[in-house]
């Protein structure tokens, strides 16, 4: 009994072997050999070919700004336009005062003139080419002075009188602060008697080179039949 199980047995064993020998090399042919191929990176679909990555490292000094710091900036001096508005103007030195002095004035015109009756001045290459003016800072009324102090073309201002004055005639007879001042062109008597009304025994305050902007009362001391009251 035992020995009809070991042939049976083995019958099918034997059997087996056969089959699994007939059906593995059919089996083999129809599957595709495995491919060892690895596909590049230009192939590999819907991916990009990788890319390297170089680092640098970066060093920082101490006290260096950095990056992200903004950069400091110099102050400035110039006036920011901005605004729109003009730099204020610079300030200028106030005039230098003028001197003050004190003398006697003497008056004359036309009618006491050398030669009478005429308007004609030592100076005649100053300002009016004869006695004249109005007594403004532009338009001074003539005087005659000494050739001591006086330049030429020095020019007055009388407060008594309200007038500025320039230098355009001569008196001889005059020295120092002691000048004489023209009353105007009028040849009448009135215009002695508005000489004598306007002298004085005592001194004058008067401005020598004044600046404009004094009040002024313009026109000749004497004019009209009229006098002026210093």
């Amino acid at each position: 009994m035992r020995l009809k199980l070991a042939v049976g047995a083995g019958a099918v064993l034997v059997l087996l072997l056969v089959l699994v020998i007939v059906l593995l090399p059919g089996d083999q042919e129809n599957r595709p050999a495995a491919s060892l191929t690895v596909p590049t990176a230009g192939e590999l679909p819907d991916e990009q070919a990788p890319t390297s990555m170089t680092i640098t490292p970066t060093f920082i000094l101490p006290g260096a700004p950095t990056s992200s710091d903004p950069a400091p900036t110099s102050p400035s001096t110039t006036p920011s336009s901005s605004s729109g508005e003009p730099p204020p103007p610079a300030r200028q030195a106030p005039p230098a005062p003028a001197a003050t002095v004190s003398g006697r004035i003497n008056f004359y015109g036309a009618r006491n003139n050398d030669p009478p009756g005429s308007r004609a001045i030592a100076y005649t290459n100053v300002m009016h080419g004869q006695a004249g003016g109005t007594g403004t800072f532009d338009d001074p009324i003539t005087f005659a002075a000494g050739t001591d102090r006086y330049q030429p073309g020095t020019r007055i201002y009388v407060p008594d009188l309200k007038r500025y004055f320039i230098l355009e005639d001569l008196c001889p007879q005059c020295s120092g602060t002691t000048i004489n001042v023209w009353t105007g062109s009028a040849t009448d008597s009135g215009s002695v008697d508005c000489q004598r009304s306007l002298s004085r025994n005592g001194a004058w305050a008067y401005e020598v080179g004044p600046p404009a902007g004094r009040a002024v009362v313009a026109g000749d001391l004497y004019q009209n039949g009229r006098c002026f009251r210093a």
